[in-house]
């Protein structure tokens, strides 16, 4: 499957939610917190192959994910491959899956902790999930998904171009969460 994605930075987000609210006739949203920990390869430079590896915590889901390089220069559009899988025991899931990339060679890249507060609408028939991220240490986002098979990527990409234009949403941010976080990090070393 393929995610097509678009960040933006929230300055507003009151405004936005109501707009949304609005326009959807949606009553509200559904709030989650995620942890996401992220790998290195041993052999393979992600940051240079534009990959990612991670292992997300929400609630009782453990969600094993990889994205492969950007697709476009617009979007943040990826294939993603995942196995989530509810757990009875999730720190032990969590800690599991760690014990065996790090057995393999990977190495931790960085951790995003975030709150969300996510919305499901349709949107030129497609379904769209709008979310509102407060990542740890970074200002307010919002980001529009799509996830879609390959051959319906254009449309889906045209598909979110024109809701964030209607919504006011301003410059995209290509950046990952990681990267960000990673950017502050520096930036607060130097």
């Amino acid at each position: 499957m393929i995610e097509v994605e678009v960040k933006f930075a929230a300055p507003s987000t009151a405004d936005l939610r109501t707009l949304i609210l609005r326009t959807f006739g949606v009553d509200g949203g559904t709030h989650c917190e995620e942890s996401d920990e992220y790998f290195q390869h041993p052999c393979r430079d992600f940051d240079q192959t534009d990959e990612a590896l991670r292992i997300r915590r929400s609630d009782q889901t453990i969600t094993f994910t990889w994205k492969g390089p950007r697709l476009d220069a617009l979007t943040k559009t990826r294939e993603e491959r995942e196995i989530s899988f509810n757990a009875a025991d999730p720190d032990n899931q969590e800690s599991g899956l760690r014990s065996i990339l790090t057995a393999l060679g990977f190495s931790s890249a960085g951790r995003v902790h975030k709150r969300r507060e996510l919305f499901s609408v349709s949107w030129q028939q497609h379904a769209v999930t709008i979310s509102f991220d407060q990542v740890t240490g970074l200002p307010p986002f919002v980001e529009l998904e799509i996830v879609c098979e390959e051959t319906r990527r254009p449309e889906a990409t045209e598909a979110l171009l024109s809701l964030a234009k209607t919504l006011g949403l301003g410059q995209s941010e290509r950046r990952s969460y990681l990267e960000m976080v990673l950017d502050l990090s520096a930036n607060d070393r130097q």
